[in-house]
């Protein structure tokens, strides 16, 4: 993201990275309460996911972009025109006239330019700028001047919704003003006489740093008429290489239309060139939005949206028509939600009714979800306004709405943590934490017990000291809590900035969850160090089991740790991997793993495997786990395959057409195939994309890759990240790149590559809102039964049998697969699959089996059972309801369920199961069952008859028995 997130985590990244590590200039703030915190930077070695080739993220948080040998100059912007935007400003080259404002009034500016602004400057004239009229206006220390108070961020598209919005800015970049003049200060004049007044904002001599050796002289001038011209005097390149991205244009106070001169980092402004904004001419205009906005939805629901629509024409009051193309029944209303719209003018079409000039009105959108829509089932209902003034002034937003897969999301808004739950049936959010400091890099996984979350808190400390810490919180099948937020160490009375972030998960057959984290760490000297650290915690009750174990450190100043990543295996070994960075020109990066066995044992000391950037870790198998990485910008993504023990299984194994793309995340599907998620720059638009590939057992590619972007992602498609469910669909979820960070989407593949639903919008906040994890791990399965994972082989037995009302499981959220299954059990298992999940059996007074009391809890199933013949007991007049059911016994129960009382299976001469002799007592009800397809025996020709059925075989052999969907 080229901005940053607000919150006290920003104390603790710009105070311990850029202060303790780097020395870097700190950031002089204007004189204003209102301020905010100053913002994170990113960890120094985590890089973000999707850019322009060429652009490199420094230490403090902030973009350069390096020529491909790292010594030549830079291209200039050789654009010359540009526009309409929305509403209707256009640009072109201009004839170049400098107007020296050194002479006019100093800013006042000082110092780094992030989070350097003005109080409110009186303008000479009223300035009309898109839709509004302004009298004053700010100046920032980074070339642009805003009519609003800003965050005074250096970096960032134009247009974008996110802040700062309602800008002109010649040369938005990160500059470093000097304390004293003439050069290096910013300075503002006004002249001319009404009505051709100007007023000019110059920023002479002014360094991007003390060190490049780029140093800038540009201006803005404001004309009384609307007009705005940006003239550049000297954009002197150093030649070595390297300038700090900077964008040029203007956009409106919304971010939703504007025009860029200089688009983000695509070179810089050619020194004696001037450009001129054109105000457009009086017109009819309209404004809505959002543009997009998106929920999840069940079957015969109704979802409601609101929509603002401005006007913001120039020529009176004006009537907007609305016109809709969807598939699904949309309704519209007043902002009350039951007030509907009419036809207020008479035109045959329903319509907003009169707005005033300037005038902002809400409409309802309401959207009828089918009855009979079905997971996969979505639909984008585009909703036009039309000027009754001008039928050619239009705007069109759009609503989305999707019935989901199920799958848990990990998100946080406003730096709380939360999880959506999405179900084909119905959704909640759960908020895991209270209000307070600032939590980001949520992270989620499925467990035996429920779930678990993980994220990074940050506060300051009783001692003053800004820390982050790595919390946690265990919650059951429904989302209600079976812990409190508890954290893995403790760093209240640190005395020293700490930052604990990036947690990964994984949990392990065992019920341990492991997890792994960087920690940034000031010496105290002036130095930070950064550890990787490893955790067992048990997934029941939270409580840490092993560890803060340290993995790795490294010290060196131009070193640094990227995000963790980690997976579990089948015998409970937890496989973790990482970045190494190092930062000079280039990020450059070696990839490292380790394994830890039960209880926190070191079974693979941290190993390197080459050279890498980027990097997604999943499973292979039950025993082995896959890496994807990218050895680096200029090579396809590379795959390896590690064992449970850390060796390498198989390696060289690349994916085509993978060049600059960044690894988010791997998934091993129920059909043990793999999906895999990146990111990669789309030149054409300019932006990233999210692509999913399915690979073969060979990791071939089998089915795409497909590619996934949404139209209001207009800063990138990021963070993806995979789950799946029992029928094998591919959940494909991520969030806006960069700055923006308001919307989570999700999109829905199955296994052969048809998308299901395209791109849509779920979740929706405030613009810079949402953070969610860069490791892929902020989604999970929402499995019916926890300890009934989508690779266990009678997953898909166990979830039909559940939807057919035949079992509700053996406790919250669990259904016991390896449990044996008693008499008693067998008895509601078998009357409901004779007469349907919605049996009740008759109340008996009195038990006729002498074992079997009058409250005993099944005591009516077993009766009803005898009533149906199915049974007569376990002998001398008793039923045995706890004894276990054997294989041979319930060949007998299952058969006399399907064919009566009466039935008695054919007679086999021999059986064909090496275990069952020709005089075993049930050997023709035995044969009859694999006769029937409802058993093949339990391995290698045997039948197995006197062992006890699971709970896992017994969802088989219903299913199959009873024809079960």
């Amino acid at each position: 993201m080229y901005g940053r997130k607000w919150g006290l985590v920003g104390i603790v990244m710009a105070v311990l990275m850029a202060v303790v590590a780097l020395g870097l200039p700190h950031a002089v703030m204007a004189d204003s309460d209102s301020q905010p915190t100053p913002p994170p930077v990113l960890p120094y070695g985590v890089e973000p996911q999707g850019h322009l080739p060429g652009m490199v993220q420094g230490p403090d948080g902030h973009w350069l972009r390096v020529a491909p040998d790292g010594k030549k100059h830079l291209a200039m912007n050789a654009a010359t025109s540009g526009g309409p935007d929305d509403f209707g400003y256009t640009w072109e080259t201009t004839t170049y006239a400098w107007i020296d404002a050194t002479d006019g009034t100093d800013a006042g500016l000082s110092g780094w330019s992030w989070g350097n602004g003005t109080d409110a400057i009186t303008l000479p004239f009223s300035f009309k700028f898109y839709e509004h009229t302004y009298n004053s206006l700010y100046i920032a220390a980074a070339g642009y001047v805003a009519f609003d108070l800003q965050n005074w961020d250096s970096q960032f598209e134009i247009p974008s919704q996110s802040p700062p919005n309602n800008l002109i800015a010649p040369y938005a970049t990160p500059l470093e003003i000097a304390s004293s003049g003439p050069a290096g200060r910013v300075y503002y004049k006004s002249g001319g006489t009404a009505p051709n007044r100007f007023f000019v904002v110059e920023w002479y001599q002014v360094p991007d740093d003390q060190t490049s050796g780029n140093v800038y002289t540009f201006e803005v001038v404001l004309y009384e008429n609307g007009d705005i011209v940006f003239q550049y005097q000297g954009m002197q390149d150093s030649g070595n290489g390297h300038y700090w991205c900077g964008s040029a244009g203007i956009e409106d106070d919304m971010g939703l239309s504007g025009l860029a001169n200089v688009p983000f980092c695509d070179g810089f402004p050619a020194a004696g060139t001037a450009v001129r904004f054109y105000r457009p001419d009086p017109a009819a205009r309209v404004k809505a939005f959002p543009l997009y906005q998106g929920q999840f939805s069940q079957p015969g629901e109704t979802k409601t949206f609101t929509i603002s629509v401005r006007n913001t024409g120039e020529v009176g009051a004006d009537v907007y028509e609305i016109a809709v193309n969807s598939n699904w029944p949309v309704t519209f209303y007043q902002s009350d939600g039951s007030t509907p719209l009419t036809d207020t003018d008479n035109d045959g079409a329903v319509d907003t009714g009169e707005i005033t000039e300037g005038a902002t009105i809400n409409i309802v959108a309401s959207v009828a979800v089918p009855a009979d829509a079905t997971v996969g089932a979505s639909n984008t209902a585009a909703i036009t306004l039309k000027s009754s003034l001008d039928t050619t002034k239009s705007k069109t937003v759009r609503v989305q709405a999707a019935v989901p897969a199920p799958f848990v999301q990990a998100f946080t808004v406003w730096g709380n943590p939360n999880l959506y739950f999405a179900r084909p049936n119905g959704q909640q959010v759960v908020q895991l934490a209270g209000v307070g400091g600032w939590r980001d890099g949520s992270v989620i996984v499925q467990t035996p017990a429920g779930f678990f979350s993980a994220w990074s808190s940050c506060d300051e400390n009783a001692q003053g000291v800004s820390v982050c810490e790595i919390a946690y919180k265990v919650l059951d099948h429904e989302g209600s809590p079976l812990s409190n937020v508890l954290k893995l160490v403790n760093h209240s009375t640190s005395t020293v900035n700490v930052y604990d972030g990036l947690p990964a998960l994984a949990v392990a057959p065992n019920g341990r969850v492991g997890l792994v984290w960087p920690s940034w760490q000031s010496d105290g000297n002036g130095n930070t160090i950064i550890k990787g650290y490893f955790a067992e915690v048990d997934a029941q009750t939270g409580h840490l089991e092993v560890g803060p174990v340290e993995v790795t450190s490294v010290s060196a100043a131009n070193e640094g740790i990227g995000a963790f990543h980690i997976t579990a295996t089948a015998d409970n070994h937890f496989i973790l991997a990482w970045l190494k960075n190092t930062y000079s020109t280039y990020v450059s990066g070696e990839v490292k793993y380790a394994v830890f066995a039960l209880n926190g044992t070191l079974v693979k000391a941290p190993t390197s495997l080459g050279a890498g950037i980027g990097l997604a870790m999943g499973m292979a198998s039950r025993y082995e786990a896959l890496l994807a990485y990218s050895p680096d910008w200029d090579s396809n993504i590379t795959l390896l395959v590690l064992d449970h023990n850390g060796n390498v299984v198989q390696s060289g194994i690349t994916i085509p057409d993978t060049v600059s793309a960044w690894p988010n995340d791997l998934l091993l599907l129920p059909n043990g195939r793999t999906a895999i998620a990146w990111s990669k720059w789309d030149a054409n638009t300019q932006t990233s994309t999210i692509q999913v590939a399915v690979l073969d057992d060979s990791y071939g590619v089998a089915v795409g890759p497909l590619a996934f972007a949404h139209p209001a992602a207009v800063e990138g498609n990021e963070n993806a990240a995979l789950t799946t469910d029992l029928d094998g669909h591919i959940i494909l979820t991520w969030a806006d790149g960069w700055d923006l960070q308001r919307s989570l989407y999700y999109a829905l593949v199955d296994s052969t590559g048809n998308v299901l639903t395209p791109p849509s919008v779920f979740w929706s906040g405030d613009v810079q809102s949402i953070g969610t994890s860069w490791g892929g791990q902020s989604v999970t399965t929402y499995l019916t039964f926890g300890d009934v994972s989508y690779t266990h082989w009678a997953a898909t037995w166990i979830e039909r049998l559940y939807n057919s009302g035949i079992t509700s499981g053996c406790g919250v959220g669990q259904y016991c697969p390896g449990n044996p299954v008693t008499r008693a059990q067998m008895a509601v298992f078998l009357e409901r699959g004779i007469h349907g999940s919605d049996y009740q059996p008759s109340d008996v007074a009195h038990s006729s089996f002498g074992d079997v009391t009058d409250t005993y809890w099944a005591k009516n199933w077993i009766e009803a059972l005898s009533n149906d013949g199915i049974t007569s007991g376990c002998g001398n007049g008793n039923y045995c309801p706890n004894d276990v059911v054997t294989r041979a016994q319930m060949a007998v129960f299952l058969l006399r369920a399907e064919h009566g009382a009466d039935y008695q299976p054919p007679h086999v001469a021999q059986s064909s199961f090496g275990d069952v002799a020709d005089g075993y007592w049930a050997k023709d009800w035995i044969e009859q069952l694999a006769a029937e397809g409802i058993t093949s025996g339990c391995g290698n020709g045997n039948y197995c008859p006197n062992n006890a059925v699971t709970r896992a075989e017994m969802a088989v052999f219903l299913v199959r028995t009873f024809g079960l969907p």
